[in-house]
């Protein structure tokens, strides 16, 4: 019993850390490759959802909390760093919270969920750009027309959020189908 226990948690470790080391290199890419920021901020944020499927929701939180004590180290601006804790560090984790992975959680209630998420990570990096990165937000030339263009952003940002986890959701299938061919090549 106990030998199982070990290798189990041997292989966790083992997988958690090739994830990890692989996230480090994605945070390197962010410090040389400033364009494509938030793209390769998504794509370190799918590594939970892997380290979930693999190893469940306890694995999956601690892969999360390491993956942003990582970025506070590496990435060489810290606002960058903030920006990934705040909006992907933990994103694999609520979302399988919201979708439940290996479970057939589908309907209404997922989608608002979805929603509902969208919408309060997008009230905090608003209020952050606000208060950190822009602090006299409406004297940008984009408010010129009225304040209503907030909320024309604001709805432009729900949406390429809710692209962006259509984009994850596809990942975890094609996960999930790439694992089930390696278990039944091992039989």
């Amino acid at each position: 019993m106990q030998r199982e226990y070990d290798i189990k948690t041997s292989r966790v470790v083992a997988l958690s850390g090739v994830f990890l080391a692989i996230n480090t290199l994605v945070f390197f890419a962010i410090n040389m490759v400033q364009p494509a920021t938030l793209f390769l901020m998504f794509v370190s944020g799918l590594f939970p959802i892997a380290v979930m499927i693999e190893f469940g929701k306890k694995y999956s939180l601690t892969y999360s909390i390491a993956s942003c004590i990582i970025a506070g180290l590496v990435l060489a601006n810290k606002l960058q760093a903030a920006e990934y804790i705040i909006l992907f560090g933990f994103y694999g984790y609520v979302k399988n919270l919201i979708e439940g992975y290996g479970q057939n959680k589908k309907g209404r209630f997922t989608i608002m969920m979805k929603i509902v998420y969208s919408t309060v990570v997008g009230n905090i990096l608003l209020i952050l750009i606000q208060a950190v990165f822009i602090p006299d937000i409406w004297s940008l030339p984009i408010f010129k027309y009225g304040r209503w263009t907030a909320v024309l952003l604001w709805i432009v940002y729900v949406i390429v959020f809710l692209l962006l986890d259509k984009v994850g959701t596809e990942f975890v299938g094609f996960y999930i189908g790439q694992r089930k061919k390696l278990i039944k090549n091992d039989r």
